[in-house]
């Protein structure tokens, strides 16, 4: 329906008996009665020198409690609200609006557009009382030290901090998923990756999954790490990477603590997690405790301790620049050690491993 106020004026006046709102196509102007008011706005078409006016003409002190909720509607002359903020959801203000009257809330802040359109943003993430459409812009912009939290399902492209932009940050998932879709990011050359961490970051990843999107072109591993890096009540579900032979979680550098409930789940062919000695960067420690690995591991000169209640089903491998003590597990009984490698109990009552001994290689003298 459409009202339309043909006055060509507006005015607004005190008056306990009668009309006090002349030039609204729709006037709420509080009574000496002082009862409460609730309007509801969802569409049809308002038109005058005001399309909207909510007024307390008798200045009541205090003011009746007024709730307003404007969620549709073509308003084709001011709005002006006395008692009443963030009660805008949606609707066409041809003549602008005063923004303190969008509505807010914890998951978004609602915009009006150049053309007078309300509508509520879809934002991802928010830092502080800010919001983002992409949680890529978000952790650009969030600064060191900073919380970054999510607020829904989402999906996007991959996030990169680089060494240059290193910082300490801490992204919380609320028990949402994000889903990396192309394009992935990583060194020039190696954009393979949906996230990834340089040296000198020092990041929180909690409470929430991260995943690659079905038939994705370029995530080929979750997340390449080179900083310090806590991974708290995650979900690192790799079964939708690019190819295989991929890495969920790659650990070239950095100390890495994955805990509380953690899981990573990896493909037939792939890997779980690795640490790994990469170029001149110091060795990566890599910590797991209440985790569940679903893949193998590989050790290639970083360092890796399994703590009791880390469940690993998959195999461990070991590679280039491994060493003895590099792998230490709380019980070794649970597990297979490296293939030419056996168990050998610490001081502490941990375990690691150490290289077989070939006997056939071994010379027997006689005295």
């Amino acid at each position: 329906g459409k009202i339309t106020a043909t006055a060509e004026t507006y005015s607004c006046n005190a008056n306990g008996g009668g009309n006090t709102t002349v030039g609204a196509a729709v006037a709420v102007a509080q009574h000496n009665t002082k009862q409460d008011i609730s309007v509801s706005i969802s569409g049809g078409t308002l038109k005058g020198v005001k399309a909207l006016s909510e007024s307390n003409p008798q200045a009541n002190d205090p003011a009746p409690q007024v709730t307003m909720s404007i969620t549709g509607g073509t308003f084709d002359g001011e709005v002006t609200l006395t008692d009443v903020q963030k009660c805008v959801k949606g609707g066409t203000f041809k003549k602008g609006l005063d923004t303190s009257y969008l509505y807010s809330d914890k998951f978004a802040d609602y915009a009006i557009d150049e053309n007078g359109v309300v509508s509520k943003p879809d934002n991802v993430a928010k830092i502080d009382t800010s919001f983002y459409t992409s949680l890529a812009k978000a952790v650009a912009d969030v600064e060191d030290g900073g919380y970054i939290e999510l607020l829904c399902d989402c999906e996007g492209s991959g996030v990169m901090v680089d060494a240059a932009n290193a910082k300490s940050f801490t992204i919380e998932f609320a028990g949402y998923s994000y889903t990396f879709t192309d394009p992935a990011v990583g060194s020039a050359g190696t954009e393979t990756q949906g996230f990834h961490f340089e040296k000198g970051c020092n990041i929180t990843l909690m409470h929430g999954t991260l995943a690659a999107a079905e038939g994705n072109e370029t995530v080929k591993m979750l997340v390449q790490n080179y900083g310090d890096l806590n991974l708290i009540a995650m979900v690192l579900d790799g079964t939708k990477l690019n190819g295989t032979g991929r890495y969920v979680l790659s650990n070239n550098s950095g100390n890495v603590v994955i805990e509380d409930g953690f899981s990573i789940i990896a493909k037939e062919g792939d890997f779980a997690l690795d640490s790994c000695k990469y170029g001149s960067y110091d060795a990566p420690t890599v910590t797991v405790k209440n985790t569940e690995i679903t893949g193998d591991v590989e050790l290639t000169g970083g360092k890796l301790t399994l703590d009791a209640s880390a469940k690993l089903t998959g195999s461990i491998k070991v590679g280039k620049n491994f060493k003895d003590g590099d792998l230490t597990v709380a019980k070794a009984s649970t597990l297979t050690a490296p293939e030419g490698y056996e168990w050998v109990e610490n001081a502490d009552g941990t375990w690691t491993v150490r290289a077989q001994c070939d006997p056939s290689g071994m010379i027997l003298f006689i005295k």
